[in-house]
């Protein structure tokens, strides 16, 4: 039978089954068998042309949405298949914003970041800008370069068009001045956020005991609802690099009484 009988019983509603049929083509065998695969996951691209049957079908649709193809190059990503991912990207002629979302993204998480930044670069020379999760994207990528130049002009754009009201935006940039070590960046910067989560509660613990402002430090801690294993670490180390012996005591001790697994340290 052919594998692509599922679009064709369906020419007008394509697009909208290409995942669900990418997902089960590569098991289209098994089916035919009348194997049983209850219990079996569906969730690493198959192999075959440009890396996948997934992406056969991509190249027999006639119209397949972007969303669609962003959704297959994320797939790709996460499966660490960077290669397929770039193929399907490099197949279109001009891509949306949330296809260059999704490949740049995929290069970050890959451990990427330089081909990351040069696709950035090239979507913007495509007039192109990207939507805040780009921006939060770049700024992963200058972070684990090192980058504080380019989280600067990260900072001025997304000040800009209002991105830094988003709390994934302004957790990425804490992140960055953090790790770029500029600890005065990244308390102005949290001295404007209108709303909080917990990775920027546990970056703030970590930027105030680095910069000796222990006492802010043990204010968040404190006044956190949800302390995860990581603000109990920080708060932690924080206490016993800046001489606070008892105080770091006092948390280990109540570590223990809540059951909570320390982190080799």
């Amino acid at each position: 039978m052919n594998t692509y009988n599922i679009l064709l019983a369906s020419p007008g509603k394509a697009p909208d089954v290409l995942r669900s049929a990418a997902t089960i083509m590569w098991q289209w065998a098994s089916l035919l068998k009348g194997e049983d695969l209850t219990g079996k996951h569906f969730n690493r691209p198959p192999d075959g042309q440009f890396g996948s049957c997934a992406a056969q079908v991509v190249g027999f649709v006639k119209e397949v949405d972007d969303f669609s193809l962003s959704a297959l190059v994320s797939d790709y990503a996460n499966a660490g298949r960077m290669r397929d991912a770039r193929r399907v990207f490099d197949s279109m002629v001009d891509p949306c914003s949330a296809l260059w979302n999704s490949i740049i993204s995929g290069y970050v998480s890959s451990g990427e970041e330089m081909e990351a930044l040069v696709l950035f670069n090239s979507m913007r020379r495509n007039g192109i800008w990207g939507d805040f999760s780009a921006i939060a994207n770049v700024l992963n990528a200058a972070s684990s370069l090192l980058n504080v130049e380019l989280v600067k002009q990260m900072h001025d754009h997304a000040f800009k068009i209002g991105a830094t009201r988003d709390i994934v935006v302004s957790s990425a940039l804490l992140d960055a001045y953090s790790k770029c070590q500029h600890p005065h960046e990244a308390c102005k910067l949290f001295g404007e956020f209108k709303a909080y989560d917990a990775i920027s509660l546990n970056t703030m613990i970590t930027v105030y005991c680095n910069c000796g402002r222990i006492e802010d430090a043990k204010w968040i801690f404190n006044t956190m609802p949800n302390k995860t294993l990581i603000s109990w670490n920080s708060i932690l180390v924080g206490l016993t690099q800046n001489a606070c012996p008892s105080d770091a005591l006092d948390t280990f001790c109540k570590m223990n009484k809540l059951d909570v697994k320390m982190d080799m340290l």
